[in-house]
């Protein structure tokens, strides 16, 4: 057989391959597409489903719900009161005894103090890793919404395991009645 000969041979031969090389990368992608098809339906169904089970029903109406995100007290003392509580009940929760609680005043911008929509306190406390944990996942996840502004750690060592000494302010929105 001559060289030019099996160069035409070669050639119809993978012109003949290209499509079926094609046709499996394309069977391979679609693959590919409905498994991830898939997954995104199944996020969504649970999605949905957590919606539906955190609704409580679905007849809870958004001014309730709003309720819960706030920080009850038409004042801001009354809501930092409230706010101290429920840190006190959270840190007791993870083993942790409060040091120090520190109602953290709004700036001075000329403005009525009381109109501050947001309530801050700083809390001081000992604790070890894991309570640590703990107590920032518990401001994160419950009711009323909670975020912490600032966060300050100093490590030292204790007979057993290190401790951490944490110095944190955590800031709550309290709501304002009209």
């Amino acid at each position: 057989m001559s060289r030019a000969r099996a160069a035409t041979v070669a050639c119809l031969a993978l012109m003949a391959m290209a499509p079926v090389a094609a046709f499996l990368w394309a069977q391979d992608r679609l693959n590919d597409l409905r498994q991830e098809t898939a997954i995104v339906e199944n996020t969504i169904a649970e999605l949905q489903q957590r919606l539906q089970s955190s609704a409580d029903g679905s007849d809870r109406s958004a001014e309730a719900m709003l309720v819960d995100f706030h920080v009850d007290g038409a004042t801001e003392a009354v809501a930092a009161a409230g706010l101290q509580a429920q840190l006190a009940t959270l840190a007791r929760e993870a083993g942790i005894d409060i040091d120090e609680f520190e109602v953290m005043r709004a700036l001075d911008t000329g403005t009525q103090a009381e109109a501050e929509p947001g309530v801050r306190l700083r809390l001081a406390f000992k604790a070890g890793n894991d309570a640590f944990q703990e107590m920032l996942y518990a401001i994160e996840q419950r009711r009323p919404a909670m975020r912490v502004q600032s966060l300050r750690l100093a490590t030292f060592d204790a007979d057993e395991a290190p401790i951490l000494n944490a110095d944190l302010v955590v800031e709550a929105y309290r709501r304002l009645e009209p």
